[in-house]
Order: structure tokens, then C-alpha cells, then sequence
């Protein structure tokens, strides 16, 4: 169920172009598995990179068990929820770290372009910015999602300028 804020409905609305690395993170507003309303930019969350992870429940069980394994030994930093329809199951797998979020009708996972994906991942960086959207076998993902991940701790250049030392 979402919640109805100030800005309208806890997601945001379908864009008229898909989603693209660099496009800003569509807003969500789940609840999470105590009832609480829940986003990854909120307060508690923002300024750090994020993982969300969108699986149907119960048929892909499986692959997201094998997503959490993969993600988990590559021991990253970032917040990982996992947005789940129609509900998260009671009790939860997967690392205690992990944010579960009920996303019963599968918006929030449209509203990232994996409608009716059985399990699929988007990569945020700390300002909110789409790194990586992710869909397929869930070790491939966890490895992508790892890649995008070491991604920010690389230091940028400007126009293939030499890095210089700190």
C-alpha cells in the first residue's frame, strides 16, 4: 500500500522515457515490515549509496536467496532494501543490515521499468543518481551491483587528465 504525502503518492510517477544511469532515482515511500513508512532518501538514509532490489514473492525465492549470498560475500557498504511484492516474507533472510519494504502492488518496481521482472536491482549513488540498472541471473546482478559499487570509491578524471598525487 502507499502512503499519500504532501508530494502525492509514495511513488513517483511512470516517466515518459526509461530509465537511464545518471537519471535521478524515482522517489519511494514503502512501508517496511514494522509498518513504518520508509524511503531511501529520507534522513536516515540519504547521502549514502543504495541497493534496491525488486523480487516477486514467493516465485523468485530463490533467485533473490542467491542475489543476498552473492551481495553478502562481497561484504559492500551501501543500504540495501529490498522492495518486495506483495509482502516481505515473516521471518526475513539475508543480511541483518538489509531495509525489507512491501511494494504489494509492484509500483515501485515500475517506476524503475522492471514491471513484472521476478527479481531485478537499481544502484544509487549518494546524491540519489541511477549507477546501475540490473535484471537476470542473481549472481550476475550481485556482481554488477558490486562493480557499480567500486565505481564510486574510483576517483573521477576530467578529460583523461593525469591523476595527481594527494
Amino acid at each position: 500500500m502507499l502512503e499519500e504525502t504532501p508530494q502525492g503518492v509514495g511513488v513517483s510517477p511512470r516517466r515518459e522515457r526509461p530509465l537511464e544511469p545518471g537519471d535521478a532515482a524515482p522517489r519511494l515511500r514503502l512501508q517496511d515490515r514494522g509498518g513504518d513508512w520508509v524511503s531511501p532518501r529520507d534522513d536516515g538514509h540519504a547521502g549514502q549509496p543504495a541497493v534496491i532490489v525488486f523480487a516477486r514473492l514467493p516465485e523468485a525465492a530463490g533467485l533473490l536467496e542467491a542475489f543476498l549470498k552473492a551481495h553478502h560475500a562481497g561484504g559492500s557498504a551501501s543500504r540495501l532494501f529490498l522492495a518486495v511484492q506483495p509482502a516481505p516474507p515473516q521471518p526475513a533472510p539475508g543480511p541483518e543490515r538489509a531495509i525489507w519494504l512491501a511494494d504489494p502492488g509492484g509500483e515501485a518496481a515500475a517506476s524503475y521499468g522492471f514491471a513484472g521482472a521476478p527479481l531485478a536491482s537499481a544502484v544509487c549513488d549518494a546524491n540519489g543518481r541511477i549507477l546501475a540498472l540490473l535484471s537476470g541471473a542473481p549472481a550476475e546482478q550481485a556482481q554488477a551491483v558490486a562493480a557499480a559499487l567500486d565505481s564510486l570509491a574510483q576517483p573521477a578524471c576530467i578529460d583523461g587528465a593525469p591523476q595527481h598525487p594527494p
